[in-house]
């Protein structure tokens, strides 16, 4: 949730509210935000924020938030409510709904329709949509379960400028919010991006991407924005790949942070073991190789590693992988399918690549990546490291 409006937002709030379950005998049935400093929100329906309040009342027992966000979903879906977490991390319940209200947008008929969005920390937010004669606008209503009581945290509204129903089963939103606070720091409106997936998506692909693609992303490695395979892998980046599997490998916090000096980047000499064990988890490459090609020293039989520096680093916003397909192979390997669903540039489908893997005794290895989209790939969110 990209909202800058938060520190503004709870000063208001703060006006309004006397803490979410202090004293004050105000019933929040509306509430000024600081997008709109001088026209009233109204919230979301009463009846449905009554049933979220008696559902996350009946979610408290269950401490796994994906267990809860389930739950949460069913039962919003079991009561007729269109409902989908912020990861798209569920299936939608109760699709039909929206399905229709996009119908009607793009016959340019007027129509409403309401989603509510399950966040973590107890928090949700409804989106209402509303089309006249095809143009669109969204308010959203942002909410949090906090000591047995709903307490209203946001809202805002904002004209959308995007609003594609995707070939993916994707609706991507997307539009400028104003706000004088925002506007005074930026010079500029704050772009408001949505990505939610209404058609249902596989649960084997939801299993495959959590297991095998979602840990490593698109973030701080190219593992997935290269083109390599097991006998070419040159391109990868070794140095995120220790840094993203150490853990893993070792139970513990990696240890080879960055410089408290930002001007200077850290080294530490890493013994030849530690590195390569990590290395080897899930890549087939000989400790020759890493040797030949990373900066190792014979002396001390240690690689150099510096930690990414200031200006080695990503943008906040990357794109989110989804397995999309699976396919078992003659040599029991599997390669799945997978998109870049980038809200950001209003795509459920930014470039579509093929990630082969493969279980070997106890462990699995990452065999290749090949990118499959025709235009050329430019992970532009991606900070290289220096040479």
């Amino acid at each position: 949730m990209k909202r800058k409006l938060i520190c503004a937002c709870i000063v208001t709030l703060c006006l309004l509210f006397v803490g979410c379950g202090g004293s004050n005998n105000k019933q929040p049935s509306e509430y000024e935000t600081a997008s709109f400093p001088e026209q009233t929100l109204p919230i979301a329906d009463e009846e449905l924020l009554n049933l979220c309040g008696e559902i996350y009342e009946g979610a408290e027992a269950i401490s796994d938030y994906n267990e809860k966000t389930a739950f949460i979903i069913q039962q919003l879906g079991t009561a007729g409510y269109t409902a989908i977490d912020y990861g798209n991390l569920v299936n939608m319940t109760c699709a039909e709904p929206l399905k229709e209200f996009i119908q009607k947008q793009e016959a340019g008929k007027n129509a409403e329709a309401d989603v509510v969005r399950i966040f973590p920390a107890d928090n949700f937010s409804v989106i209402h949509f509303q089309s006249v004669q095809g143009e669109v606008t969204a308010t959203l209503s942002y909410y949090q379960y906090l000591e047995h009581q709903l307490c209203p945290t946001m809202a805002y509204e904002f004209l959308v400028s995007n609003f594609q129903y995707t070939k993916d089963g994707y609706l991507m939103v997307s539009g400028n919010v104003y706000s004088p606070e925002s506007y005074l720091l930026t010079l500029s409106e704050e772009a408001e991006h949505l990505a939610l997936r209404v058609d249902p998506l596989d649960e084997t692909c939801r299993l495959l991407c959590k297991k095998y693609i979602a840990p490593l992303s698109y973030g701080r490695n190219n593992i997935f924005i290269t083109e390599w395979n097991d006998s070419s892998l040159n391109e990868l980046d070794f140095y995120d790949i220790f840094e993203k599997f150490y853990s893993e490998v070792y139970s513990s916090d990696f240890p080879y942070t960055y410089s408290e000096d930002l001007s200077s980047n850290a080294e530490y000499h890493v013994p030849a073991k530690e590195f390569e064990k990590v290395v080897t988890k899930h890549f087939a490459i000989s400790s020759q190789k890493l040797r030949d090609n990373l900066s190792y020293d014979a002396d001390t039989d240690t690689y150099l590693f510096q930690p990414r520096g200031l200006h080695e680093q990503d943008y906040a916003e990357i794109p989110v992988p989804e397995v999309v397909a699976y396919q078992e192979n003659d040599d029991g390997s599997l390669s799945l399918t997978i998109h870049a669903v980038f809200p950001e540039e209003n795509t459920s489908n930014l470039f579509t690549h093929e990630v082969t893997i493969k279980e070997l005794d106890g462990e699995f290895y990452y065999l290749s990546n090949h990118i499959l989209s025709e235009k050329e790939l430019r992970p532009w969110w991606h900070g290289s490291r220096r040479d």
